[in-house]
């Protein structure tokens, strides 16, 4: 048993030796510099975790270029999430979603920490689960109109926030780089 992990071990050290800056590249040419480590990471792990599916010879670079796609793919989709989460909490219509680069993902957190956990709770049901609010209300136990009224006033108080951070730059430090 012991042999066998060793070789496992051994032919992954040597396919990430030999396919690291092959995959760092890719990364690179496809994602902002702050995201290719993750990048690289999360499809050195699925080639660890699927080794014995990893083609002998020739075969393995392009078995890891497509992990490497997919795992692209994936950080673009949940990005893409992401920005329509924010720009349904933050009310932006369609046509100027080109401003929700005024907010980052820091602020959306950071508003989101500054509601109480029952207008966060009900937020994320709404916007990033796409629950209805019949959907939320059996979540919760609690009647639809309740949960009606409680997605209303949580998104008036997410806007409340939202507004307070773009007009008023009451940004956390962590959205500017710098200390209160």
């Amino acid at each position: 048993m012991a042999g066998q992990n060793d070789d496992r071990d051994e032919r992954f050290r040597l396919v990430f030796d030999t396919n690291l800056s092959r995959v760092v590249d890719y990364a690179r040419r496809r994602v902002p510099a702050h995201e290719v480590d993750d990048v690289v990471s999360a499809t050195f792990l699925v080639v660890w975790r699927r080794l014995e599916d990893l083609p002998a010879g020739e075969g393995a670079l392009p078995w890891i270029y497509g992990v490497a796609r997919r795992v692209v793919s994936d950080r673009y989709r949940a990005r893409g999430r992401w920005q329509r989460l924010q720009v349904r909490l933050v009310g932006i219509a369609p046509a100027d979603v080109s401003s929700i680069d005024l907010v980052s993902d820091v602020d959306v957190a950071w508003a989101l920490g500054r509601l109480r956990g029952r207008d966060r709770t009900v937020l994320v049901l709404a916007y990033w689960e796409d629950l209805t609010p019949g959907e939320i209300s059996q979540v919760l136990g609690i009647s639809v109109n309740a949960a009606t009224i409680r997605l209303h006033r949580a998104r008036k108080r997410f806007a409340t926030l939202m507004v307070s951070i773009i007009e008023d730059d009451e940004r956390p430090a962590e959205s500017h780089g710098g200390a209160p």
